[in-house]
């Protein structure tokens, strides 16, 4: 079937799901100030309390995607989607309701943190696995990257609509804007009519190891597959070891204001525009496989610079701008790239444990570079350590490079294959 570009805009339950994500994504960045703020100046959070918040809201992807993901392959998609929607709209509405008595603690801050980053490990696994149903494979890389340029609007627009709502209304009292933007995206998933058919039933004879571990086997019974998931692994960890410590070392090392941080984080979400927008072009071009690596070292290498860079402040604002639209550009690209190619090859019937898979080593390596940081700053120092996660960044293309990625020209046909035996 030929692919007819823009033919999505005709796809009603599509633009529905968009809309919805949209605006759960601009919700989704407000949070993601106002939450740590409500931290700092209503409980008077310490900065390891603020950390901890940080991993309770990773830590689900630690302990439940193997489960949710047996879940989500053996029960339709659309209502779990929607279920994860309502209920982080409750929960996140009952922030500024316990603020609002007196009675937020951090403690509860914690619980009700980690209970939302379960609900997002939820919904994210169901729907990536609804998500080929719903516009068909030849739609995928136009669907993603239809769905990245709303993420990449967010990342852009979202922390300075954040700082002027957390003025306006305060840090706690902006959340309910992100529970709203749940309801919107619940509903408009709701509103979807596009039937769902129920999943085929797994074989009684399999045992849960087997079922739970049948999602790794198929993945990496793949090498194209399992190399990406390694890359994402190892790019995920050294981004949570460089992160905080380029964020301490520029203000207290290159004397960078607040404004200027941010400015420099706003040009790599626009580098992210940048690649979303241009992922189509670059894939017909050159072929998937060189895309998903050229994207790769676009998004890696650059990040040596941010080890090495110092001197004169501006000279160093302008390198690392640079930099981050580099790495932004080519994490827009490799995203869409990425998830077209899992939801393309995976069969359906596995679907959600794959990508459950995925999201345990991928997402999981997020608290392990976050832990791996806290740990090694005081024994390494901050700067031998930034070093370190720097060069371990920028050799992480070189999973896909030495792989069978290069070769793909485009998304294969999907051939549905019987379970994977355990060994």
């Amino acid at each position: 079937m030929a692919w007819k570009r823009g033919q999505l805009w005709q796809n009603a339950d599509f633009l529905k799901l968009w809309a919805g994500e949209t605006v759960s994504l601009f919700g989704t960045a407000i949070t993601d100030l106002a939450l740590p703020l409500t931290a700092v100046l209503v409980l008077q959070a310490s900065a390891s309390q603020v950390a901890f918040l940080s991993t309770a809201s990773y830590l689900p992807y630690l302990l439940f995607p193997l489960f949710v993901g047996l879940w989500v392959d053996q029960t339709r998609r659309k209502p779990l989607m929607i279920g994860a929607h309502f209920g982080r709209a409750l929960l996140v509405s009952t922030i500024p309701l316990l603020a609002l008595v007196g009675y937020l603690k951090i403690e509860l801050l914690f619980g009700i943190t980690f209970l939302v980053g379960a609900l997002t490990v939820i919904f994210n696994l169901a729907y990536r696995a609804y998500f080929p149903g719903l516009v068909s494979r030849e739609h995928l890389l136009e669907g993603n990257s239809k769905l990245e340029v709303s993420n990449s609007m967010a990342a852009i627009g979202g922390p300075g609509l954040a700082g002027w709502l957390i003025g306006l209304l305060s840090a706690p009292f902006t959340l309910l804007l992100d529970a709203f933007s749940y309801l919107v995206a619940g509903f408009a998933q709701l509103a979807i009519h596009r039937a769902e058919p129920q999943p085929p039933k797994l074989a009684k004879t399999q045992s849960l190891r087997s079922k739970l571990s049948e999602g790794f086997r198929v993945i990496f019974g793949n090498p194209s597959l399992r190399n990406i998931m390694f890359e994402a692994g190892t790019y995920n960890a050294c981004s949570q070891v460089i992160t905080p410590l380029f964020l301490v070392y520029a203000a207290r090392d290159l004397g960078f204001e607040a404004w200027l941080l941010g400015l420099i984080f706003s040009i790599g979400s626009l580098g992210a525009l940048v690649g979303s927008l241009g992922a189509d072009a670059l894939s017909r071009k050159i072929g998937l496989g060189k895309g998903i690596v050229v994207s790769m070292v676009i998004a890696c290498v650059p990040m040596l610079a941010v080890a090495f860079v110092g001197g004169d402040k501006l000279a160093a604002a302008v390198i690392l701008g640079v930099t981050f639209l580099l790495n932004g550009t080519g994490l827009g690209l490799s995203n869409i790239y990425c998830a077209s190619y899992r939801q393309a090859v995976i069969p359906n019937r596995v679907l959600g444990r794959c990508l459950a898979s995925y999201s345990l080593v991928g997402m999981g390596a997020l608290s392990v570079g976050s832990l791996v940081a806290g740990v090694l700053e005081p024994l390494l120092g901050l700067r031998l350590l930034l070093l370190i996660g720097a060069i371990l960044i920028a050799l992480a293309p070189l999973w896909v490079i030495f792989s069978p990625v290069p070769r793909i020209n485009k998304l294969p046909e999907l051939k549905e294959t019987p379970p994977v035996p355990v060994a």
